[in-house]
């Protein structure tokens, strides 16, 4: 179980990197092994507590604050 964590945990890290570099959610979820865009959703939201598009609003806030 504490590798399937680990696993997951890189994963959704990995899926920050490229919702940061600007790749569309659908193209995140296939690149880091989901099969379908809800899947990602569903994965990323249950581990960071918002969904990706939420996410790429925030990131994008945030680079425009600092």
């Amino acid at each position: 179980k504490g590798n399937k964590i680990l696993v997951v945990c890189n994963t959704i890290r990995k899926a920050q990197e490229l919702l940061e570099s600007g790749m569309k959610v659908v193209d995140v979820a296939t690149a880091v092994g989901f099969c379908d865009q809800s899947h990602l959703c569903r994965v990323f939201k249950r581990q960071m507590g918002i969904s990706p598009e939420e996410y790429i609003k925030s990131a994008i806030l945030y680079k425009s604050v600092r």
